[in-house]
């Protein structure tokens, strides 16, 4: 195998699980060379901080992606040109690219380019958010931002939003033998889901249908017992603003016996592609609502997101090869 992925293997050898990015901190600054980069570190949290390589220009093109990973972390290996692990193509495979692409621009004397690494993006995008923060208005001249996730290579014209809700219930914690005692909990709960199921959400010309999953419930005491508490967790991908979602679902849940609380919400984003060549529209989120504050926002990246956070991540290392080649010859026409 050639050494040239001795440090895309470096990288995914150690475990940066969101919360604990920070044990692979030491293989990071090894993806760029010392001489010709300036690394930078924005701290996040405790020991959490982004990682950013700039050169002596301002940047105009900024490339970046997330090196936290979602659990169960699963240690790499190389089988028949396949790269497989935590991280393979969500997203330090994708990182190792823009890394390469990065300095085949600057050995190309195109040196308007940074590289930026964050943590959190697998649960609350604190990593991007302190980007922005320590970034807008530092470089006027930054004019694109790409944001590296798995898309098999290909360009995508925007992403649906999200609207995350907790709804929860209150029983009477009786027999259930006597079910007209009290009511349970569960039961409301339950019938609280199915009316928003049953809705006919938005559907967008650009972004296509509104989806929602219900992901967590909990409640109950026994199997015999009225339940006395019930909670749901639920999250809307959705195709137009999310308050218009929302507005909606406060309708229809506001003569029922539950209450309710927004957990998350970020509208859909349109992206800018190249003219001419055929996109998609993204339907999993990323730090790119929070990024496009310093530049127009740009997502393409190797490997699949139907593999991304499965047992079987992994990514071809010819993909992540293209891929180098596609995030350099993007900058370079960017950057001019």
């Amino acid at each position: 195998m050639s050494d040239r992925f001795d440090s895309l293997l470096r990288i995914l050898s150690v475990d940066t699980t969101t919360g604990v990015e920070h044990r692979g901190e030491a293989a990071l600054r090894t993806l760029l060379p010392e001489h010709g980069w300036h690394l930078e570190e924005q701290p996040v949290s405790d020991d959490r901080k982004n990682l950013l390589w700039t050169t002596d220009e301002a940047p105009r093109v900024l490339l970046t992606t997330h090196y936290d990973t979602v659990p169960p972390y699963v240690p790499p290996r190389i089988e028949d040109g396949v790269l497989h692990g935590r991280g393979a193509c969500d997203a330090k495979g994708i990182l190792w690219a823009m890394c390469q692409a990065a300095e085949a621009c600057r050995a190309r004397g195109e040196h308007r380019v940074a590289v930026l690494a964050v943590v959190g993006e697998e649960t609350h995008s604190d990593g991007a958010k302190a980007a922005v923060k320590a970034l807008e208005g530092r470089w006027p001249d930054l004019r694109y931002v790409i944001d590296g996730e798995p898309t098999d290579n290909g360009f995508l014209r925007g992403a649906l939003g999200v609207l995350g809700l907790e709804i929860e219930a209150t029983g009477c914690g009786g027999h259930s033998a006597y079910p007209e005692r009290g009511p349970s909990a569960v039961h409301d709960l339950l019938h609280a889901l199915e009316v928003l199921r049953s809705e006919s959400w938005p559907v967008d010309e650009t972004f296509g249908p509104t989806t929602l999953n219900v992901g967590l419930i909990s409640g109950g005491d026994a199997v015999n017992v009225l339940a006395r508490a019930a909670k749901a967790a639920l999250m809307f991908r959705v195709s137009v603003p999310g308050s218009q979602v929302l507005a909606r679902a406060e309708e229809l849940l506001g003569d029922l016996p539950v209450s309710w609380r927004q957990t998350t919400s970020s509208d859909p984003l349109r992206f800018w592609t190249p003219e001419d060549v055929p996109t998609e529209v993204a339907r999993f989120g990323s730090d790119l609502p929070y990024l496009k504050a310093l530049g127009a926002p740009i997502q393409i990246g190797p490997g699949s997101i139907h593999v991304a956070h499965t047992s079987h991540e992994q990514v071809v290392l010819t993909d992540l090869e293209r891929a180098a080649e596609i995030y350099a010859d993007l900058t370079l026409r960017l950057a001019q």
